[in-house]
């Protein structure tokens, strides 16, 4: 409390005060204020650490910033091997109780075990795969969940056929409307009017398969319709 207070010590067994010039930086990942509230930590303690401050979220809550930590720990070995897009989905399902202290040895392990250049979930670990699998079950109840609600809305193969056209249409950076949209349906035996349509865009918005546009933007898909392509 000297040092932090007055910025002092004393020897063991001294009778001199001496003067010292530091700067103490202190770390946890408890909640402090709650301690001390319950009597758990020292108030006076508490107060005279709370100087300049600052809370870093856990890697769980920042699933953005995996991209660059995963990066930067294989750039630190000199490695130069590619994440798959699938692995890093699986590192941002992950829940990381061991923050990134957990992602750091998940990748020295990476490292050090995996021999091909692109890592995919195969090469991970038990419990990173278990991840991968749970969630290909989860997205494809989901998918079949709504596969069944849109037969109950109508003819599934329309539904499906508008998010193919929404697809490639997207892959190839255009914006298309209705009419447009019956015309490459008609190409695939499909027949429906540009109101016809705008029916089918509105079932597919309601289950978040598509986002309508304002005016000239068009629709475009969503995550979640891109995975039903797949299915179908």
């Amino acid at each position: 409390m000297r040092v932090l207070q007055e910025k002092e010590i004393m020897r063991v067994g001294g009778n001199s005060i001496i003067p010292v010039d530091v700067r103490v930086i202190a770390a946890t990942n408890k909640d402090l204020q709650s301690l001390v509230d319950k009597g758990q930590f020292r108030k006076d303690l508490y107060y005279r650490l709370k100087v300049l401050y600052f809370t870093v979220p856990p890697l769980r809550e920042r699933p953005e910033d995996i991209y660059f930590l995963v990066n930067y720990f294989l750039n630190n070995k000199n490695d130069s091997k590619v994440i798959s897009d699938r692995v890093y989905k699986i590192f941002k399902d992950h829940n990381w109780p061991g923050n990134v202290r957990e992602l750091e040895n998940i990748i020295n392990y990476i490292s050090s075990v995996v021999e091909e250049n692109k890592v995919e979930p195969r090469h991970l670990p038990e419990e990173f795969q278990k991840i991968d699998k749970d969630k290909k079950e989860e997205n494809n109840n989901e998918n079949n969940r709504i596969n069944k609600k849109l037969k109950e809305e109508g003819n599934l193969k329309e539904f499906i056929g508008i998010l193919n056209v929404l697809y490639e249409a997207q892959n190839q950076g255009i914006n298309i409307g209705r009419k447009r949209i019956a015309d490459k349906l008609k190409e695939r035996q499909l027949r429906l009017t540009p109101e016809m349509v705008r029916g089918r865009l509105k079932v597919l918005e309601k289950y978040k398969l598509i986002e309508i546009g304002k005016t000239r933007q068009g629709s475009s898909l969503t995550k979640q319709g891109k995975e039903l392509i797949k299915l179908n």
